[in-house]
């Protein structure tokens, strides 16, 4: 059975990042349906004509301006649609999605704007029977669900510290980081907003602590103005994983006797058995959304997944500290 699927804003992650990608990347919804033999993608929606020409020249697939345009040319059965515009239309455009009665709904990350346009789609998704997948990537990555393992097996002791570095907004990176270590410790005992401020996207710029029982995870955001950077230092027991370029390297140190100071031990790189899949994330996406449309998974980054994530931003940028 091949299930049928529409992309909804053709914006950089619906399409525009895979329009010069190299063949083996997939980084956007269009691409990871076309190269997904169990997946028809059936037409690409979009306000703007520039994007509707380019999805129709990468496709073949016809592009509309709207849901209600699609609609009125389709009476095809619709099994997912990948929800990509900005969130302050995500709630109209979730209103409009229904009337195509799809199983599944993929939203781009933050799930809303707020935490009442979040409980909105969230009536609306189950009001309809629709399951409802969050894009936050990494849960759906083997490395970062082997990273799980990992923790969950204490297969090097316990956490001991963790240390993220990010840039490019509260909402838009370090929210990724935030929801993978919801994944993994669940929600934290407290957080402490260090510092914060408003960025022209009208983003935020934040440094901030989640404490945990044992640990704490020190978020530092970095200026973005020369680089992009988002880096995972994770410190447990026995080892050491460190995670750079949002997640396209990944390295593990193992301690070893230091060779020159007797008695101390130092960590040294080990080979890394599984490596992330960034250059591919959307593909491993695509494979989770199969899964979930054959009723053999959940979806593993759900709306109440991704609204407490948007919890925990909507504090941090309130300088709130939770207790």
């Amino acid at each position: 059975m091949r299930y049928n699927a529409i992309v909804v804003g053709l914006g950089k992650i619906g399409l525009v990042f895979d329009i010069k990608s190299r063949p083996e990347h997939i980084l956007t919804h269009t691409k990871a349906y076309l190269k997904n033999r169990k997946f028809r993608l059936i037409a690409g929606v979009d306000i703007d004509p520039i994007p509707r020409k380019l999805f129709k020249k990468f496709s073949k697939r016809e592009a509309y301006k709207n849901i209600n345009e699609f609609h009125g040319h389709n009476k095809i059965k619709i099994d997912v649609v990948s929800l990509c515009t900005p969130e302050s239309v995500r709630v109209s455009e979730m209103q409009n999605i229904v009337k195509l009665n799809p199983k599944l709904v993929v939203i781009e990350k933050p799930i809303a704007m707020n935490i009442k346009e979040a409980a909105k789609i969230m009536g609306l998704a189950k009001k309809h029977a629709i399951k409802i997948f969050v894009n936050y990537i990494r849960r759906v990555d083997p490395f970062f669900t082997g990273l799980k393992k990992i923790i969950e097996s204490k297969q090097y002791g316990h956490v001991l510290a963790i240390n993220i570095n990010y840039s490019g907004g509260l909402y838009k990176n370090a929210s990724h980081f935030i929801d993978l270590m919801l994944y993994y410790f669940g929600r934290p005992l407290k957080i402490l907003c260090l510092s914060r401020s408003k960025r022209v996207t009208n983003d935020v710029d934040a440094s901030f602590i989640l404490a945990y029982l044992d640990f704490d995870i020190h978020f530092q955001n970095i200026s973005d103005r020369s680089y992009s950077i988002g880096e995972i230092d994770i410190f447990f027991e026995r080892s050491r994983i460190t995670i750079l370029d949002f997640g396209a390297d990944a390295r593990i140190f193992i301690p070893q006797k230091d060779p020159i100071f007797k008695g101390f031990s130092v960590l040294k790189q080990v080979r890394l058995n599984v490596k992330p899949q960034l250059s591919r994330y959307q593909h491993n996406v695509v494979k989770h959304l199969l899964k979930v449309l054959q009723n053999k998974e959940n979806p593993v980054s759900d709306a109440k997944s991704a609204t407490e994530t948007l919890i925990i931003c909507k504090k941090i940028e309130n300088g709130q500290l939770i207790r």
